[in-house]
Parts: C-alpha cells; structure tokens; sequence
C-alpha cells in the first residue's frame, strides 16, 4: 500500500437528512471503520449535517472522479421508479445516483452495489444506464427477491447474490450504537401502563395526501381508544410540519419534530405501536418488535413486509380509501396484530453484506 491516505467513497440517497437514509449511512461507515480502520471514509451525495453525525467527510467533486477511489452503493436510494411521476424519477436516479457509477465503469474503477433495490424501469433513457451501472460492478448484493427478477428480466448478464437491508443484521444493542442511543436515555414505561402510539409521516409536498388521509382516519379512531397516548413525529423540521400537526386533532396528541435519527429511534423504542410511511421506520420497529403499520406508495416497502412473512402489516396507500384505512388502524390498535419480528433466515440474509463489504474493501487494495 503506498504512502497515499486510501478513501473509499459511500454512496446514497444521504442528502435527505431524513432518518433511513442517516441510519444507512451511519451503519455502513461504522462497518468499514471496524474492518480497516485506516480508511478515510468519504460521503458521496451527502449533507454537512449528516457527514458530521456519521463521523465522516464529505466527497469532493474530484473525490468521486479519481479512478483510485474505491466506492459503494450502500443501501440510500434505489435503481427503480414509482408508477407516477416516472420522468422525474427517472432525472433522479441519473442526477444523483448513476452518472458516477457509469463514470466509475468506463474509467474502470473499482465500485460495488450492497444492499440496494432494483426495481421497475419503464423508460429506456435511463433503464439503460442503470443496467450498466449493475453489470460493471465489482460486487452486486440486492436487497429482495423482487430486486434480483426485474434485473434478470432487463438483463441477467452477471450473478448478482440476494441479501436484505443492511439493518435487518442488528440486534437492538448494534441498533442504539448505529445512532448513539445509550440505554439510559430510553424512558421507562409508566406504572399505570399506559400506550402509547407513534404516528411518524414525511414532510415533503409530494405525500401530502397521503398525510391527510392518515391524520383524517386517525382523527375518527382514536377517539374510539381515549386512553392511548399519541404522539406524532415528523421526518423534517417544524416549520414544515405545521400542517401534518394541524390536521390531527386528536386530544393532547403530543407534536415533534424531526430532530435527528437518535430521538426517532428512541420514540420508536418507547412506543407500542408505530403508524409510518417510511421504509426504515418500519424496519426499525420490527428490529425493535413493536406493531408496525405502514402505509406507503414506494415498492420497496412492501417487498420489505413480504420479506418478514408479515404482508399484512403494509397498506399500498393509493390502493385503499378512507373507510378501508380506518378498518385497519382500528384493528391495528385493537391488538388484533401482533407485534413484528425479524426471521433468523432474514437477518443471516442481511449479515452477508458485511461479508461482501470485507472482501470487496480487501480487493480494492490489490
């Protein structure tokens, strides 16, 4: 190895800020600090905010052209679209994802896809070099099975290995540590036992009927459990969210914003019941085996509760309306679900990443 300081390049969906794409983040630079610790771990498509709470340094411009700088596609973002707006979808996924995978092929480059989506790709522009991107990687671990057919259906040029997300290998003591939880600071339940729900929705116009659909369905059965504590959670700060609090009008519903993926993940552990839109809110909760209810639009999550046996525990939100949303929380919150859990099968799926990630970081240095 020369004299020269090695770096390697992580590479997600890591400007969001928002609490998945942080946790990833923080969970894959902690793995390769713990496999060589000589490594200057860089974040590529990163914020200030999240580089500082991961302990890492942002990649320059020049950081992700330079051919000796091995990097990772690690689980933020995915190679796929939603069924509307897939134009724009499909700008994003070349703006912020591929171009430096199809730079990093044609210049050769050492670069591997652990624990990502691959989904469907509608329109050739960017299915093209999406598919690329995949048969030039060093190494490609998707996350579902779902991921692995529509890529042997576009192409199936390469052997591509199965995996789950990266976080489904945690246990709850590696789950706390990946965000700096410390056991002390989760609170007790009181002595009267009270419940206690988290209602967590994103923040971004583009989901704003889903937010009001769910806060509108909650107003309606929540009365119906006046003894539950309800507390509701946002994925962005609170200047944003004034109208998700608005619309729930629930008495003495508590209101917080988004401050960090620490306090989040602490909501979740305090909790019984989790209602979210989110991938890894979800995941989170069934790490943490809690009754989950997710209600989402992204294809990505229902492979999530298909994967963990627990299909019913997922709502396609365009798919239901307002009376088939509200039977479902009334059911959710009449204990009629039990709680989520991590199969053995999946979470040894999801610990093969960190096999992957060894032997590609070995390789890189050859």
């Amino acid at each position: 190895m020369s004299n020269r300081k090695e770096k390697i390049i992580l590479h997600g969906a890591f400007q969001n800020e928002n609490f998945g794409d942080t946790l990833l983040l923080s969970i894959f630079s902690k793995k390769v600090k713990e496999l060589d610790a000589g490594l200057q771990i860089l974040g590529s498509n990163v914020s200030s905010h999240a580089a500082s709470f991961c302990g890492i340094e942002k990649a320059s411009f020049f950081d992700k052209v330079n051919p000796r700088n091995p990097f990772i596609y690690c689980g933020g973002g995915y190679f796929g679209e939603r069924k509307h707006k897939k134009n724009k979808w499909g700008v994003n996924l070349l703006l912020r994802h591929l171009w430096v995978g199809v730079l990093s092929a044609a210049l050769k480059r050492k670069y591997a896809i652990l624990a990502t989506g691959f989904g469907s790709l509608s329109l050739l522009w960017y299915r093209l070099p999406a598919i690329y991107v995949v048969n030039k990687a060093s190494r490609v671990c998707f996350r579902d099975a779902e991921s692995v057919d529509f890529y042997n259906d576009y192409s199936g040029m390469r052997e591509v290995d199965l995996v789950a997300d990266a976080v489904l290998s945690l246990e709850k003591s590696e789950l706390y540590d990946a965000v700096g939880v410390e056991r002390s600071d989760l609170k007790e339940f009181s002595g009267d036992n009270q419940r206690r729900l988290v209602i967590h929705l994103p923040g971004t116009a583009n989901d704003q009927f889903q937010r009001k659909m769910i806060a509108s369905s909650a107003n309606k059965v929540l009365q119906k459990f006046p003894a539950l504590k309800v507390v509701a959670i946002s994925d962005n700060s609170f200047n944003k969210e004034q109208d998700f609090f608005s619309w729930l009008n629930v008495k003495d519903v508590e209101c917080k914003p988004f401050t960090g993926p620490k306090r989040l993940l602490e909501e979740i552990d305090e909790s019984d019941y989790v209602i979210t839109t989110k991938l890894h809110v979800g995941i989170c909760a069934a790490v943490l085996e809690k009754r989950v209810l997710s209600f989402a639009s992204h294809p990505k999550t229902k492979r999530f509760y298909d994967q963990i046996g627990r299909r019913e525990l997922h709502r396609e939100i365009h798919s239901v309306n307002s009376l088939q949303l509200e039977r479902s929380l009334e059911m959710f919150l009449s204990d009629d679900v039990l709680p989520a859990k991590i199969p053995s099968k999946v979470k040894s799926m999801a610990s093969e990443t960190w096999e992957v990630l060894e032997e590609f970081i070995d390789n890189s240095k050859a």
